[in-house]
């Protein structure tokens, strides 16, 4: 299912986007984008996890949630039906070309970070007071607050419900900022 020609979408002069996955869905995103012909890198690092009896060497997102795509800026849409998306960074209607130097720098960050076998420090954006919704989830769609942010990539969002405060930690990558 495409919804531009191989020939449009394999155009090298297209401009990069990025796209919103659920959580982890970076993989299955690129792998289909690039069925349907379109240029599409979901960076990676080597990043050491623990299994319940070694550790162990896995390529993580290294912006979880992410996919950089080539795909005409008008024509973000019908990525919305793929599988794992959840939505197209945007300016206003169209979607938000990405940089051509800035993408070229993220390039040569997970190639060094491939190279020295360096282990990334995810460092939350979120600060405390911060808007955010739920994306993914059950709490998907929720309104909050960010009360707390903590080096595990995990933030505790405070909502109010009956005139009461609730608070609960949830992963970085199930919210999105919103504006007031």
């Amino acid at each position: 299912m495409a919804w531009f020609s191989r020939e449009v979408l394999s155009d090298p002069s297209l401009p990069w986007i990025a796209i919103r996955t659920r959580v982890r869905s970076e993989k299955l995103v690129s792998k289909v984008l690039t069925h349907w012909g379109a240029e599409s890198w979901a960076p990676t690092a080597p990043l050491r996890r623990r299994w319940s009896d070694r550790w162990h060497m896995v390529d993580w997102p290294l912006f979880p949630g992410y996919v950089f795509a080539r795909v005409p800026l008008d024509g973000w849409y019908p990525l919305l039906d793929l599988s794992g998306v959840h939505t197209v960074v945007k300016d206003g209607r169209l979607a938000a070309e990405v940089n051509a130097d800035t993408l070229r720098d993220v390039r040569t960050f997970a190639a060094g970070l491939g190279l020295v076998q360096a282990q990334p420090e995810y460092i939350p954006w979120f600060a405390p007071g911060d808007l955010v919704m739920v994306s993914d989830g059950p709490f998907a769609g929720i309104r909050a607050t960010v009360t707390r942010a903590d080096e595990k990539l995990r933030v505790a969002v405070g909502m109010t419900l009956l005139g009461q405060g609730v608070s609960v930690s949830l992963p970085v990558e199930n919210l999105v900022r919103i504006s007031a």
